[in-house]
């Protein structure tokens, strides 16, 4: 779903998606939290780490691949 939104905004002329997912300390996160998404999750769908501003959020981004 993250790889298909993002392919989205490439299709409508977007050169790169950033996102700002969490890194969870804890097993169980509760749901108002995780609505930004998980690192992982964006990592397995290829984004890449810009920085990391604090112990629990990334900045990551995908660019757009030119064929």
């Amino acid at each position: 779903m993250i790889r298909a939104a993002a392919n989205y905004a490439f299709e409508q002329g977007a050169p790169a998606v950033e996102a700002y997912p969490m890194i969870p300390k804890k097993e169980n996160v509760p749901e108002v939290f995780a609505f930004i998404g998980f690192a992982k999750s964006f990592e397995k769908a290829g984004f890449e780490v810009l920085s990391r501003p604090s112990d629990t959020r990334l900045i990551i981004r995908m660019n757009k691949m030119v064929r």
